[in-house]
């Protein structure tokens, strides 16, 4: 929802996710400091994603593209600007296809990529508080929400 930031809390490795489906004890997963936020917003009003990872108000790493949420759990992006962030300096780069071409492949468009060839989180959970995806690796992660304010105070910039 548009104005909501999620931060990662824990990560667990496709192995340790396997470990666990077959019964064997858990061995894997890790919290994510929060000393080096990693922070997602999306805004599926204007299908817009920004995904960064911030070093208080220092420095920070940001990528920003679309996305589509598919059949209501399916969340393909791809990213079109990567900026760099160094205390008042900035730095922006153009990556990926660009939103033009991912439209397209999201709209089945004869000629496009296609739409199974951009990377993807498998939504597995979701509620007011918190959401878990499975990605494109296999790896799981956990998101918590988080308000405007508290990310602002830890140097991730407003929309």
């Amino acid at each position: 929802s548009p104005g909501c930031f999620w931060r990662l809390c824990h990560v667990v490795k496709k192995e340790a996710e396997r470990e666990a489906l077959r019964g064997q004890p858990p061995r894997g997963g890790s919290y994510w400091p929060e000393q080096l936020l990693a922070m997602q917003r999306y805004d599926l009003s204007s299908d817009l994603i920004t995904n960064g990872v911030y070093l208080g108000h220092l420095a920070s790493l940001r990528f920003q593209g679309r996305l589509r949420l598919d059949r209501g759990r399916l969340l393909r992006f791809d990213y079109q600007k990567l900026s760099v962030h160094l205390g008042p300096g900035k730095l922006e780069f153009d990556i990926g296809d660009g939103a033009e071409a991912f439209e397209a492949a999201m709209e089945r468009e004869e000629g496009a990529k296609r739409a199974n060839d951009y990377p993807f989180i498998a939504v597995k959970y979701a509620d007011e508080r918190c959401w878990v995806g499975q990605g494109t690796s296999g790896g799981v992660a956990l998101f918590v929400k988080e308000a405007p304010s508290w990310a602002l105070q830890r140097g991730v910039p407003l929309p």
